[in-house]
């Protein structure tokens, strides 16, 4: 079974954090708590209702931008760094020559493409899978260790890596 983790970026100082649980205020004052691994930090979904949040003595709590909630795919790259939703990776793809229409001796010649991953869920589609603009395609454990996938940086903080050249 995979760990469940989250990262998001802190209200406070701007840096990414990583926690194990999410709490967000309800309407109605009350706590939601998605809690499955409450040894790691807790991450709280910052309002106007968490101004209080101090006052909890569990866990440590972390005001974070709740559009920047990130969660672990359960994967990890080549350098077995954790990969999250929203994270852009850099994939080597691996071209070989055309049978019949190239000499045998040309070899197959590699280059890089960047890649935000992504969670899919359609009724065609379920899993993680990569993307760019229109081109996207599922990622694997097998995919990662056959392509080098390793993570560059993410889609908040640079989505200009997602651009063509």
């Amino acid at each position: 079974m995979r760990k469940i983790l989250f990262k998001a970026k802190r209200e406070d100082n701007g840096e990414w954090i990583t926690g194990g649980s999410i709490i967000q205020f309800l309407d109605n004052g009350e706590m939601s708590f998605y809690m499955p691994n409450f040894n790691e930090k807790c991450i709280c979904v910052h309002d106007e209702k968490t101004d209080n949040i101090e006052k909890f003595e569990h866990g440590i709590f972390y005001k974070i931008k709740p559009e920047m909630i990130c969660q672990y795919t359960g994967i990890n790259d080549k350098d077995g760094n954790q990969i999250f939703e929203n994270d852009i990776v850099q994939y080597i793809h691996i071209k070989y020559p055309e049978p019949y229409l190239e000499p045998i001796s040309i070899k197959p010649t590699k280059y890089k493409g960047n890649y935000k991953v992504e969670f899919v869920n359609t009724k065609f589609t379920y899993g993680l899978r990569l993307r760019k603009k229109s081109i996207h395609f599922p990622i694997t454990k097998s995919s990662i260790d056959n392509h080098g996938v390793k993570i560059i940086r993410n889609i908040f903080d640079n989505p200009e890596l997602l651009e063509e050249p």
